[in-house]
């Protein structure tokens, strides 16, 4: 089949399914779509008033959504009262076909830096991020999660095209418009600002070893980011005294590490049965339970006892292995459509998003068997030569590893896990492309050697899942 028609069907196939679930979760009743913090943006960008308020705006939430959605609300002719329906579906359509755009784009990304070699691969991560259904999931409802993922990806496709420039000027406009679209995804998830600022920084620091250009490329695309995020952080440290970006009183580190201690999946629907002093409805987990949880009562996150999070793992190092991959697995299982249809998911669309969750949890787990390699005296060599000649792929890694270190950290909800997914499909991809190498040259124990660690990790994640949704929440 021709490479043409090949991307064609790749293209078809997404979209109607991409469709099918997208349009399963418009079904439901608006009640069940605007909740929660997608309420809360709606509210905020209805109340915008002109340009200049989006530059003053400082509240509880951050600017990067309510602006999305005001520039649609502009876009629909708003003269007066809108139908609030109708800019919700615009809003999500929009969400929709922004991923879609995103993960093609992202996908030629991975062929362009040679991190997979065939086109069917990426044809294949295309189909698989364009589907996920969590993500689709999460542009069914006006929120921030699947939109953030998007615009970090687009920042690496535009940075990687400013580094491949030949002229300078092309090179600068790239690298500007990859430091505004790394800027708007903090504006619109505030949580991402640590690892991109450490992604970075790395980025940095391979750009000064590698040459003037790169270096003016990296200094481009950090100053037009700060540039973008400075006017809303400049306005919320006039409004609550520290730099933020929205009221620093929405979050307590503290609070949500204590929940994190209790189990690895929040059911917010389950709030009001025995809130927890936290605020965070968590399901409990009984090793979790009763190493941590029940022993240790938080005041701070670095400290030597009980009442540190650093001193309570350490304190009971045998169970410390049991508490991170509870919570790698929470991050990666999307047992609900969005965070507000636990109750509501079908069975056939819950577990179709697991076996997508299983395929990213194999990849994760893959990655340490990266990790392993790379500790050879060759892979050194080789891992050395890629990190100086690949800055894109350098930042992605770094930006998630920091969000799956933050989070093993923080309490644990199933959409703080998709920023993991398109590194660890990608990983997975990778693999499965140099498996049909190895079973076509009949190479069977490199073959055998992954296809173990895929199948012990899944049979893992799906054990302890199964084991969550037999658990009775108190």
């Amino acid at each position: 089949m021709l490479l043409r028609h090949k991307r064609l069907l790749a293209i078809g196939v997404a979209s109607i399914i991409g469709l099918v679930l997208f349009t399963t979760g418009l079904h439901y009743p608006p009640e069940a779509r605007v909740r929660g913090d997608a309420y809360h943006y709606l509210l905020i960008a209805s109340q915008l008033g002109s340009v200049e308020s989006l530059f003053t705006y400082a509240g509880d939430r951050t600017i990067g959504l309510p602006f999305f959605e005001y520039v649609i609300k502009k876009f629909l002719g708003d003269h007066g009262e809108i139908n609030m329906l109708q800019w919700v579906d615009a809003i999500c359509l929009t969400l929709f076909l922004t991923h879609i755009v995103t993960a093609w784009f992202f996908s030629t990304w991975a062929r362009k830096t040679n991190l997979l070699k065939s086109n069917n691969a990426v044809l294949l991560l295309f189909v698989f991020l364009a589907t996920f259904p969590a993500l689709i999931g999460h542009t069914t409802s006006p929120l921030s999660d699947t939109l953030a993922i998007d615009l970090l990806l687009c920042g690496v496709v535009s940075a990687e095209a400013a580094l491949s420039k030949n002229k300078l000027y092309g090179a600068l406009l790239f690298s500007a418009a990859a430091g505004l679209f790394f800027g708007f995804s903090i504006l619109v998830r505030p949580s991402s600002v640590i690892a991109l600022a450490i992604a970075s920084a790395f980025a940095l620091l391979i750009a000064a070893l590698t040459g003037r250009r790169s270096t003016i490329v990296a200094c481009t695309s950090i100053l037009a980011c700060m540039a973008l995020i400075a006017p809303s952080a400049y306005h919320c440290e006039q409004k609550y005294g520290k730099w933020c970006q929205q009221n620093p009183s929405t979050f307590n580190a503290v609070a949500s590490a204590q929940a994190g201690l209790k189990g690895a999946r929040t059911v917010w629907n389950k709030g009001g049965i025995n809130p927890a002093p936290e605020g965070v409805p968590t399901l409990p987990d009984s090793i979790m339970f009763n190493n941590y949880y029940h022993r240790c009562h938080l005041s701070s996150i670095v400290g030597l006892g009980d009442t540190s999070l650093t001193g309570c793992l350490l304190a009971r190092p045998l169970a410390l292995p049991a508490y991170v991959v509870k919570k790698w697995i929470g991050l990666f299982d999307h047992f609900r459509f969005t965070p507000y249809l636990e109750d509501h998911t079908p069975n056939w669309l819950l577990w179709l998003s697991r076996a997508y969750d299983s395929i990213a949890w194999a990849g994760l787990a893959l990655a340490f068997v990266i990790l392993i390699k790379a500790t050879r005296r060759p892979a050194r060599y080789h891992l050395k030569n890629f990190l100086i000649s690949n800055i894109t792929p350098v930042v992605l890694g770094v930006y998630s590893v920091v969000m799956l270190a933050q989070h093993t950290i923080l309490h644990t909800e199933d959409r703080y896990g998709l920023p993991l997914i398109p590194l660890c499909a990608l990983i997975f991809f990778n693999y499965g492309e140099a498996a049909v190498l190895q079973f076509r040259l009949g190479h069977w124990p490199m073959l055998a050697s992954a296809a173990i660690v895929c199948l012990v990790a899944v049979s893992l994640f799906i054990t302890q899942i199964v084991s969550w949704d037999q658990t009775v929440f108190y």
